[in-house]
């Protein structure tokens, strides 16, 4: 068969998959509202990991406002078994974000359908078993110790630690990023952006220099050093400092930034780029890929 014929032909199918799988995404958001939740923050990712979907729509994230400690997903991706059979499987699954690790269907401390005996099952059985357990999700939104498999007491005292830490984490960060701040200003950086990495742990930095008066080769040497071994110890004396140690650790996430590089700028592009929306920076710089509103400006003043 022509190349470009079997390829014309796969993009229609590949479509034609995009849209049941939207229309799936769209009736869990119908049948929660139905049920009187506010499905928000929604978000349709175009892989997991490395790995890229196959088809659009093939997995949503989302919250729910009268839930706000939970992340949901929903997956109609293909999977490939034990005896290498191989088809598209929907699940819906949940995780307190306090938990987020690995999230997906076999990791989630939700996912009542993550098991061998659904995934045997016919096409037609698993939408009725998937259908079952989104009905069954406004029900336990009152209960969310059963989305967890706790006891209530259990439950409640579990997120009253996780509350602290967060606080305590939100603290060491404030203190870590003052001292990272300091530390770009005095080698002349004069704005940058932080924002989460679209596959890998932690956050992507990347610096802003006035062509004019730094020397962006060394600004560049300078940071690549000081994240690499430098911050970590800044992270770990805030921490001390702060006596927040039972909780918080410099290995988490949220501590964890890859400096990108350094843009050399001249001064009127700097200025407009510190007010510059996500979509206008991406457009301006070629190596930024911020996916995401809620991003970091730094010694923007």
């Amino acid at each position: 068969m022509n190349k470009r014929i079997k390829k014309k032909r796969e993009s229609i199918v590949n479509r034609a998959i995009g849209l049941t799988n939207k229309q799936l995404m769209d009736g869990v958001l119908e049948k929660l509202q139905s049920h009187g939740l506010t499905p928000h923050k929604i978000e349709f990712p175009t892989g997991y990991f490395l790995f890229m979907n196959q088809t659009d729509y093939e997995i949503m994230h989302f919250q729910l406002k009268e839930l706000p400690e939970f992340l949901f997903g929903v997956w109609n991706k293909e999977l490939t078994f034990d005896n290498d059979e191989t088809k598209r499987v929907p699940f819906i699954f949940g995780e307190r974000e306090c938990l987020l690790d690995k999230f997906k269907p076999s990791r989630a401390e939700w996912s009542p359908l993550y098991n061998k005996t659904y995934f045997v099952k016919e096409r037609e059985e698993q939408l009725k078993d998937f259908w079952s357990v989104v009905e069954m999700l406004p029900k336990l939104v009152h209960t969310p110790w059963e989305l967890t498999g706790d006891s209530k007491e259990e439950y409640e005292k579990d997120m009253k630690t996780f509350e602290v830490r967060e606080q305590q984490k939100k603290e060491v960060l404030a203190e870590a990023y003052k001292r990272m701040v300091a530390f770009m200003k005095s080698h002349k950086v004069e704005f940058g952006v932080l924002y989460s990495d679209g596959f890998w742990s932690g956050d992507n930095l990347y610096a802003f220099v006035d062509e004019a008066v730094a020397d962006y080769l060394e600004v560049d040497v300078k940071l690549s050093d000081y994240f690499a071994f430098d911050f970590e110890k800044d992270v770990k004396d805030v921490i001390w400092e702060l006596g927040v140690s039972d909780h918080v650790s410099a290995y988490q996430e949220e501590f964890n930034i890859h400096f990108r590089g350094v843009y050399s700028v001249d001064k009127d592009l700097l200025e407009r780029s510190k007010k510059m929306t996500r979509t206008e920076l991406n457009n301006t710089y070629e190596r930024l890929d911020i996916r995401t509103s809620n991003f970091v400006r730094l010694i923007s003043e």
